[in-house]
């Protein structure tokens, strides 16, 4: 169930007069206008304050308003959008092309995550909401090689984050703007020298500092552009992947610990 559904379930199940009923309406009207609201503008149309808007956010998942209205405004306008897309695939060949040619320019980087995850025991995954899907199912390759790879939802990175030492390898995916929690996380294993795989989109790649290995995420200023960010990190996984088996290792018997949370 996407967030615009959920959010129509409220003003149908709840009483008018509670903060999910007021909320999710306000949200659903900015939407059908195609407005992006400010949090003061859902708080005075909810006759809420802020903080009960930053907490419903949170209590439906997200990092904050910032992070829940992107995705509103992600699903609404970008992955249900299919007319678009179509349309935009059709005309936008140069862009795929130009997206492949840029991931091909940082091979060498690609190569040295390759390297990486052969030299930990343990693959720690740390990603934004918006790319989770496509980074759960490179997590769940890697478990299927053999690897011990962890990825969980983002309310457990606090956890990760503790367990961490010196046989682990980070991997952060970072795309979206609201990504404080991400951020957090970071600093907190960059101090305990966790060596860690930043990619990322060029607005966010700011936000986390010195990584050990760096790779960018190219994505189109078109309408698609969530679309290109999912084909550009699936031809990065795919390359990752390429590169073990040309190294051979036999990771059944390398990481034969290792396990699923």
């Amino acid at each position: 169930m996407n967030l615009k559904e959920k959010l129509n379930n409220f003003i149908l199940e709840e009483p008018k007069n509670t903060p999910k009923y007021l909320i999710s309406k306000s949200l659903l009207n900015y939407l059908k206008d195609k407005t992006k609201p400010t949090i003061s503008q859902i708080a005075e149309d909810s006759f809420l304050n802020k903080s009960s808007i930053t907490t419903f956010s949170k209590k439906m998942g997200y990092d904050g308003f910032k992070n829940l209205i992107e995705t509103l405004w992600f699903e609404e306008e970008k992955y249900f959008n299919f007319k678009n897309i179509n349309n935009s695939i059709h005309n936008g060949k140069q862009t795929y092309i130009s997206l492949i040619e840029q991931i091909y320019e940082q091979k060498n980087e690609i190569d040295k995550v390759s390297e990486l995850l052969n030299s930990f025991k343990e693959i720690l995954f740390f990603s934004s909401y918006q790319t989770r899907t496509i980074v759960d199912v490179f997590h769940q390759e890697l478990v299927w090689a053999g690897y011990n790879s962890k990825f969980l939802p983002s309310e457990n990175n606090g956890k990760i984050v503790t367990e961490a030492n010196e046989k682990s390898v980070c991997i952060f995916i970072v795309s979206g703007l609201d990504n404080k929690s991400l951020e957090l996380s970071y600093n907190k294993l960059k101090e305990k020298n966790i060596p860690i795989v930043l990619i990322s989109t060029k607005s966010q790649m700011k936000k986390f500092f010195d990584p050990f290995v760096y790779i960018h995420i190219p994505s189109s200023e078109s309408e698609i552009r969530e679309w290109t960010k999912i084909i550009s990190l699936n031809t990065i996984f795919s390359l990752i992947e390429s590169k073990n088996s040309e190294i051979n290792v036999n990771l059944k018997n390398k990481f034969s610990e290792s396990y699923l949370w």
